[in-house]
């Protein structure tokens, strides 16, 4: 931009003066002016041209990132279908199974109610045969040379001959004795080991006919599959022949030989399912190992029954873990039972004293005379458990859930 002293001496040297040098310099200053209104214009212009593209830009960076979106959108829509489609697939294979597990129950029954009622038909006809075949052969010896000739044959099936067992009950019955009896009878009729299983399902109703029934199609058909879940069923594990040996009492009409043969039985279903070794070490080991469960906490007894410990090196390493992670002092308990179990052995008087587990207190006075107490272990009247001439018999036993391991030895 130029001055105005340098525009005067502009025109002076273009020999101006006066008026027409006043005239040269105001028509300079107009161009001048013109001149930055025309930049002033052209840079609004480059401006507004600046800003229309980033207008632009924006327009086209919010497209793009609207299509983004639509995109994941319809992309998440997509994989939402799929999991409802997955869904009700599953939802639908889920019903299909419970619908054919439904069935294959409901026809195991229906064949279950079929074959009892064939063996119910079946025995009442053969009820019957012995007399038409006297009549027709004329011989008992025929008879029974034609039976035992069908059990020499190991062939029931051919004649239809089933099992002439009375049915299972539970009530009162106990399933391993039945199925010892069953198994000697099988074995007995010489029946494939493969039937055994159609014919026990004749024989079994309530509980144990719900345990064949729910066995999976193929399981069914073998009987020691089912006999293992029989004996489940009815607790006859390890644990439960082991609670039957501790709490067993003599019964009434029971002679103290069936009494210590049903205990021994008892015994022997424990060692066996415990899978001890029967020698006198083994013998040890076990019954040291199952007093220390029956002393220490509950805690650390069912730690230790969780991981099956087997020996009393196991048992002693797990125990010690266990009480170094959970920071548990010993020597609290007390002895012989858990500390937890000891108020219900505790004398009621809180005198300290010990009473005798599971004996009945003595009537307070005024109450029933002597000649009405009643005696817990052969539970007659007239006299009391001391003095119960049957207490030799039971020595062996403390009380009910109490086993005493030198009775064993002695």
């Amino acid at each position: 931009m130029s001055g105005l002293k340098e525009l005067v001496e502009v025109g002076e040297r273009l020999g101006l003066k006066g008026a027409e040098l006043k005239q040269y310099v105001d028509e300079q200053k107009d161009k001048e002016r013109l001149a930055r209104r025309e930049e002033r214009d052209r840079e609004t212009q480059r401006e507004l041209q600046l800003k229309e593209k980033e207008l632009q830009h924006a327009e086209k960076d919010k497209e793009i990132r609207l299509k983004q979106l639509e995109l994941e959108q319809a992309e998440k829509d997509k994989e939402i279908r799929f999991k409802e489609l997955e869904l009700a697939e599953k939802d639908r294979d889920r019903a299909f199974k419970q619908i054919e597990l439904e069935n294959q129950v409901k026809l195991k029954e229906l064949e279950t109610t079929l074959a009892r009622e064939k063996i119910q038909a079946e025995l009442k006809t053969e009820g019957s045969l012995p007399g038409s075949r006297r009549a027709s052969v004329g011989s008992a010896t025929s008879n029974r040379s034609e039976d035992e000739a069908d059990n020499h044959s190991g062939t029931r099936t051919g004649r239809g001959r089933l099992p002439k067992l009375p049915s299972f009950d539970e009530d009162k019955d106990e399933i391993d004795a039945y199925l010892l009896r069953f198994e000697r009878y099988a074995n007995q009729m010489g029946w494939p080991r493969e039937s055994w299983s159609l014919y026990l399902s004749a024989l079994l109703k309530g509980k144990a006919l719900a345990v064949y029934s729910r066995l999976p199609t193929g399981e069914g058909e073998k009987y020691d599959v089912l006999k293992a879940e029989l004996l489940r069923r009815f607790e006859l594990t390890e644990e439960g022949f082991k609670r039957k040996f501790q709490t067993a009492v003599c019964e009434a009409g029971e002679s103290p030989f069936q009494f210590v043969t049903r205990i021994k039985s008892y015994l022997d279903r424990w060692l066996t399912l415990a899978e001890v070794t029967r020698s006198v070490d083994g013998l040890i080991d076990f019954f040291v190992r199952e007093q220390y469960l029956s002393t220490c906490s509950k805690e650390l007894a069912m730690f230790l029954r969780e991981r099956a410990a087997r020996s009393l090196v196991a048992l002693t390493t797990l125990a010690e873990q266990f009480i170094d992670a959970h920071g548990i002092s010993t020597g609290t308990g007390v002895r012989g039972q858990r500390k937890d179990d000891a108020k219900s052995l505790g004398d009621s008087t809180g005198s300290g004293q010990q009473a005798r587990p599971n004996v009945p207190s003595s009537p307070k006075r005024g109450g029933h005379s002597p000649s009405k107490k009643r005696c817990y272990i052969c539970d007659k009247v007239g006299h009391i458990a001391k003095d119960c001439y049957r207490r030799v018999k039971t020595a062996g036993f403390v009380a009910r859930g109490q086993f005493r391991p030198t009775a064993i030895w002695g």
